[in-house]
Formats: structure tokens, sequence, C-alpha cells
């Protein structure tokens, strides 16, 4: 009797080591983000048809009385850059005249996509890399911002973003050089990614907006709108030990996919959950800016961050300095207009409203910071 009950003991053991074995090889031969596999499968991918993006023929229609009127809470593909105010190099312009305008001694955030970690590289070393017709990785460069450089006299954002820029109309320009608040330099990247490259899904920082111009190649975006339902399952994601094994898309009801070719200029409102994958070779412009028509999301996607503990590396510059600004801005508009004897927008009413409520917070945990240094 003894011996039956320890053989069944011993049973139950073996078959639960067996199925811990078999769990830790399926744990091992889970799909990782951005590795071979993983691209396979994505292109095989069913997806919600883009009707949730707005597509306009050119950007004539583009304005701040459409946002004013509409709002700015969904996608925008533009199909062709007439119209929209924006200037861009031609098509001839390539990598190696990136190379030329920024420096070929300038560091870049490299992104290793297979493993989806960060490495360094020299400008000169990326574009060796670009141009070689063989790659043992790829990898995939999307945080140049060239403000400071020569190649900023070649791009200008479109019109609409730089009528509605924060940091172009918010940001004093009589600032000493010694200031420890230095404009934020957020307005012009470039992005350089190679075949098969892929960026998982994230929030753009502070719940910025983005333009994003598509000079060549192409690039294909996976969007997750942003609702609450939404934020809640993308931080349980973003906290997972297990992130980089599950697409995001298949944890939200819906997701869309939306390709931009070249000539065509995508706009990003706030908040929005997105990846990208580059099925070919890419060069592409862009720029992230807050605005006044997503002020309260903005400050929302800014607490998600809080709340995910994100680094500072990979947070808005100075995020809580240009709303105090703003605000001052907002104010400031709201009383010329009173003074005119017009009544200001509902936007501008809503952003400030929305700023008042987080900056008398903010200001009070600065009071307890500063008192607790004090003691």
């Amino acid at each position: 009797m003894l011996i039956s009950v320890i053989s069944v003991i011993l049973d139950a053991e073996v078959s639960k080591l067996k199925r811990l074995y078999i769990e830790s090889k399926l744990f091992e031969m889970a799909i990782q983000a951005g590795t071979v596999a993983f691209i396979k499968e994505l292109k095989t991918r069913k997806f919600k048809e883009d009707n949730v993006i707005l597509k306009f023929e050119n950007g004539t229609d583009l304005s701040t009385e459409f946002f004013e009127t509409h709002g700015f809470n969904r996608p925008i593909l533009v199909t062709n850059k007439e119209g929209l105010g924006m200037v861009i190099p031609d098509k001839k312009f390539t990598v190696m005249d990136v190379e030329r305008h920024v420096g070929s001694m300038r560091e870049l955030d490299v992104i290793d996509v297979c493993r989806q970690e960060d490495h360094r590289m020299r400008m000169r070393e990326w574009t060796e890399y670009y141009v070689s017709p063989t790659k043992k990785k790829i990898l995939n460069v999307i945080s140049l911002e060239f403000s400071n450089t020569s190649l900023s006299s070649l791009v200008h954002a479109p019109a609409i973003v730089r009528d509605i820029d924060w940091a172009s109309h918010v940001w004093p320009t009589d600032l000493p050089d010694d200031s420890p608040h230095k404009k934020p330099l957020v307005q012009k990247y470039c992005l350089m990614g190679v075949k098969n490259s892929y960026t998982d899904f994230h929030v753009d920082f502070g719940g910025t907006s983005v333009w994003y111009h598509v000079l060549k190649g192409e690039k294909v975006f996976y969007f997750v709108e942003p609702n609450e339902e939404n934020f809640t399952k993308y931080e349980k994601w973003v906290s997972s030990a297990r992130q980089s094994e599950v697409f995001f898309g298949d944890m939200v009801k819906n997701c869309y996919k939306c390709s931009v070719k070249p000539g065509q200029t995508m706009f990003i409102p706030t908040g929005w959950v997105h990846a990208v994958f580059t099925p070919v070779d890419s060069l592409v412009f862009g720029g992230n800016f807050l605005c006044t028509y997503n002020t309260e999301l903005q400050l929302r996607v800014y607490q998600l961050e809080r709340q995910l503990k994100t680094p500072d590396k990979f947070l808005h510059p100075c995020f809580e300095t240009i709303n105090w600004y703003a605000a001052v801005y907002l104010l400031d508009k709201i009383k010329a207009v009173h003074e005119a004897g017009r009544k200001p927008s509902i936007s501008v009413i809503q952003s400030l409203n929305s700023l008042v409520a987080v900056l008398k917070e903010w200001s009070a945990k600065g009071e307890v910071r500063l008192q607790s240094l004090l003691v």
C-alpha cells in the first residue's frame, strides 16, 4: 500500500516536471518582437480597415479652422504634400547627404531590431551600414534630431504644425543664455530604417503629436486609439516581463493598419499607441509637437509615463515647464480676445482649464518638496 502511494506521488511529480519543462521550452521558443519569425508573422496578420484614418488628397484643407471644427483626434494621411506649406529635400537626397549636413562624427542612437536594444554609432558608420548590400543585423535610427545642424534649413514642418506647435509660440524668446530652461528640440527628426525594421508599440513622449513625411521607401503603422481601457491594457503590457513576446494589437478590441508611401505625410494626434514596420529601406522626416487641441490627453499621457516610471531620457524635455508657459500664453490670448470684443475659442478655454487643474497639483507637490528640503 505504501509503495503504491509513493508511486502515485512520484508519477505526479514527474508529470509536473515534464509540464514545467515543456512550458520553459515554449517560453524559450516564444516569438520575440523584431525577429525574423516575428516579421514573417506580422506580414500575414489581418487588421481592421483603416477607415479610422482621415485621408486628404492634399494639405489645402488642413488648417486651424479645420481643427477648431473637427478636433485633432484621428490620424490624418495626406497623399500629396501640395498645400501643406512644407519644405522637404527632393527625392535625390540620400543618407550620405544626411551625413554631410549633420557631421560624420555625430553619435546616433541605433536600435538593434531583433534584440530591441539601443546602441551608439557614428554617423559615418551608419552610412556605411545603410548603403552596404549585405547586412548581418537589422538596425534602425528613429531619434536623430537635427535642429542645430545645417540640415535644419532644408526641412520645415507643415504650416499647420508651425501654426499650432507650442514650442514655436509659448516658449519665451528673451531667456538668458545661462537659463536652465532650454527650448526643447523635438521639432525635426530624420528617421532612417532598412528593410524589415520594426519599432514596437509606444506612445510618443509627453503625448506629443507627430508629423511624418516619407521621402523614400514606405512605413506601415499599426494604430490603437487612446482611451482609458486601452491605456490600462498598455500599462499592463509595458509592465509585463514578457512584453516583447506579446503583440499589443492582440490585447485590444481594434488595431488599425495604415501604409504611408513616398511623398505622403502622416499626422498622428496625441496618445495614439502605435507600432511601425519598414518594408523597404526608407528615409523619413518628421517632428513632435504639443498643441492646444489635446491638452487634457497630453497631460494624461504624461501621468501614464510617470506611473510606468519611464526613464528621463525617454520623456519630453522640459514638459512641465512648457505647460507653465502654455498657460500664460493661453491666458494672454483669452484676454486679448476679450479686449477685442470677441469670444475665445472652445479649444483655448478647455486647454487652459486642463492646465490650471494640473498646475495647481504640480505647484502643491513643489511646495511639499521645498518644505522637505528646508526641514
